[in-house]
């Protein structure tokens, strides 16, 4: 009797327990995905108070006294003021924050 024919049945068992394995991961991944695709269907409609929270706001704080723009300007050269450099950066993002406030267009 050959060697690999008689090794070949527990093998070929053990080839076939995998690939069961193998296939129930991946239908128990496709309906955990269905699961999570089909609860998302039917979104409820933002309240006022969700929408006002995603409205920009800017900041009360003035400029000199603010040191977030000091600290986004901190990489500015040698010789130039941080907080004028900062105060330049956060301007730019603030346009484009107002014309996309929840930030999906950027």
């Amino acid at each position: 009797m050959d060697t690999a024919l008689a090794n070949s049945g527990p093998m070929r068992r053990a080839l076939r327990m995998a690939l069961t394995t193998a296939k129930g991961l991946v239908v128990v991944t496709c309906l955990g995905f269905l699961l999570v695709v089909l609860v998302n269907l039917r979104d409820e409609e933002l309240t006022p108070e969700a929408k006002a929270l995603a409205q920009f706001h800017p900041a009360l704080v003035p400029d000199h006294q603010n040191a977030y723009l000091a600290l986004v300007g901190f990489d500015t050269p040698v010789g130039n003021d941080p907080i004028v450099a900062g105060a330049r950066a956060v301007a730019e993002h603030d346009k484009a924050a107002l014309g996309d406030p929840t930030g999906t267009a950027r």
